[in-house]
């Protein structure tokens, strides 16, 4: 038996984000389950900046931009939402620069971080005394009960639908098999990092699995036949060696992604004296039989031949009247210039 209380917003709040959950896990995000959200956010709870200001916070600053908009719109704001959609737009950029990893730690952060400080300072100005304050709802009022039964009943028909429409039997799945440039058997990735599907504006990600797999579960039908580009998400410069190839979307199709580790060919830094800290010229350093000089200023840039290259790699240094030095398993593909400090020979 359903009881009024049942159909409380707060209850309907939970069974909307349960299904949203149970959705995302399967892949198959729910289609307008935000939209209802917010809906009912306005309609029993309504909208002030502190509530904004919280979703910033908790690193939601996309959900309280759509939030934002969707208030402009029902308030009609169009100088809001015009400053909101900008906002919208350097956000979705910084989402699609972290995620194919163009963006280091540094620069993600404070790109976030402008971001968030002028949403915070859009909340900021006159927009604090446009926003409605919170509604109360009479729960005494049968009046009140019986229209938010009948919304209750309308939201739970409409998600229903949704769930339906959202769920049909012809969406289907595909694997990307991530390997090496020495074939499908060398698969380099294991349970590491993911592979990103686009197609259009469309954006999904696949976890890497043990089998160096990534699968990819109930595409909507409509994609079916379309190109799209597939890259490589990985915290090591691993990329596609065909970043711009376009691979054809078919139901159960096994699709191989040739991948490589980048930023192999180059290795550079500078060399000094251990006890006079001078930097010193015409150390010769080098990784098997490529070689090169430091200048006047102790530098070197060391090229490797594309035969050599290899993510860790063993250089020597040596220059007269000073101990010869070997250094192990350098990481080149960091990028990091060495510093490397010589000792002279005891007379």
């Amino acid at each position: 038996m359903v009881s009024f209380a049942s159909f409380s917003p707060r209850n309907l709040l939970n069974l909307l984000n349960l299904l949203t959950r149970y959705y995302n896990c399967k892949n198959t995000p729910l289609k307008g389950a935000e939209e209802w959200r917010i809906f009912i956010d306005f309609k029993f709870h309504g909208m002030n900046t502190e509530s904004l200001k919280s979703l910033v916070a908790d690193g939601q600053t996309g959900k309280a931009l759509e939030t934002l908009l969707e208030y402009s719109r029902a308030k009609g704001l169009p100088h809001l939402g015009q400053s909101v959609q900008l906002l919208q737009a350097r956000h979705a950029k910084y989402q699609s620069n972290e995620s194919l990893g163009l963006l280091d730690y540094r620069d993600a952060q404070l790109t976030l971080n402008q971001i968030n400080a002028a949403v915070l300072e859009l909340l900021g100005g006159d927009l604090e005394k446009d926003l409605p304050p919170p509604v109360t709802v009479n729960r005494n009022g049968r009046r009140n009960w019986l229209a938010m039964l009948g919304l209750g009943l309308g939201l739970m028909v409409l998600i229903f639908l949704v769930i339906k429409w959202s769920t049909k039997s012809d969406s289907f799945s595909l694997t990307v098999f991530v390997h090496g440039t020495a074939g499908p058997q060398e698969r380099l990735l294991k349970n590491e990092g993911k592979v990103a599907l686009h197609i259009g504006q469309d954006l999904r990600e696949a976890t890497i699995n043990e089998k160096g797999e990534a699968d990819f579960k109930e595409i909507p039908p409509e994609f079916a036949g379309q190109n799209a580009r597939i890259l490589i998400v990985h915290p090591q410069p691993y990329q596609s060696t065909h970043p711009d190839s376009l691979y054809e979307l078919r139901a159960g199709a096994a699709i191989y992604l040739e991948v490589a580790l980048q930023n192999l060919g180059k290795i550079s830094g500078t060399v000094f004296d251990f006890d006079s800290g001078d930097l010193l010229q015409d150390v010769r350093v080098s990784i098997r039989n490529a070689d090169v000089y430091t200048d006047r200023h102790g530098w070197f840039e060391l090229e490797i031949p594309a035969g050599m290259q290899a993510k860790f790699q063993r250089v020597s240094f040596e220059k007269a009247g000073y101990v010869f030095q070997q250094i192990d398993s350098i990481p080149v593909h960091t990028q990091q210039e060495l510093e490397v400090a010589l000792t002279k020979k005891k007379k």
